[in-house]
């Protein structure tokens, strides 16, 4: 029998809601994933799979980018998730045994593990854990999705873009905390349009919270810009 599973890791970025299936796992059912998942490779722009595409596989991110959208019936794109490494993603489609409900695009060159239903359904057979673990993931892609929305609504752009910068924020080798994202796809993570995400950077800028170059946000103070973006959240919570 699986041992209890270890504590989850602590968060690292405003988007950790432990979507690592694996930090929840012992020993045992944690090998048993890696035995069965098979290797994948996405180049930047492929797609893991469309909406309603059936559901035939969960994701892990090995390395890279995998960002989670959804479309309007007229068109109009929101991007929900830029899931990096360690996040685990396609999982509630396959408990549901339906057709996906959202796309996922590689970002960047992508390498993932893929668990296909009949693995997936014997790791729940074989291990307890890995039930328990699955849960705790569905559950944090919910919390996920709440607050995306909840600070869409409430949040003013400053303080979602904020979050939002965080949330994609990764180490170069140089150690910065850097955000490789063109100004549409910023607009497209908080619903605004790519001149008020524009305006709003040139202020974080003049602030000293980033630094701006081609195609990439420099976080030079994360503390200043996390105060920023629990702004709105603190002040919701506060009525």
């Amino acid at each position: 029998p699986d041992e209890a599973p270890p504590p989850g890791p602590p968060a690292t970025h405003l988007s950790d809601w432990g979507l690592d299936l694996l930090a929840w796992l012992p020993e045992p059912a944690r090998a048993a994933f890696a035995r069965s998942a098979r290797t994948r490779r996405f180049s930047p722009g492929e797609t893991v799979y469309a909406i309603a595409d059936p559901a035939r596989e969960m994701f892990r991110v090995v390395s890279g980018m995998v960002r989670l959208a959804i479309w309007s019936a007229d068109g109009r794109e929101i991007v929900y998730g830029l899931l990096q490494a360690g996040d685990c993603f396609g999982a509630h489609d396959l408990v549901c045994g339906g057709r996906r409900t959202h796309a996922a695009e590689a970002r960047n060159r992508v390498v993932v593990q893929a668990l296909d239903r009949r693995a997936f359904a014997e790791l729940r057979t074989d291990h307890r854990a890995f039930d328990e673990a699955l849960l705790r993931l569905v559950t944090g892609e919910l919390k996920l999705l709440a607050t995306y929305f909840a600070a869409a609504t409430f949040d003013e752009p400053p303080s979602f873009l904020a979050r939002r910068l965080l949330d994609s924020a990764q180490r170069d080798s140089a150690r910065r905390l850097v955000v490789r994202l063109p100004q549409t796809e910023l607009a497209l993570l908080i619903g605004a349009t790519r001149q008020t995400v524009n305006k709003i950077l040139r202020t974080f800028e003049n602030e000293g919270l980033v630094a701006l170059g081609y195609g990439e946000v420099v976080i030079r103070d994360p503390a200043g810009l996390a105060a920023l973006a629990e702004q709105g959240r603190s002040e919701l919570s506060a009525r």
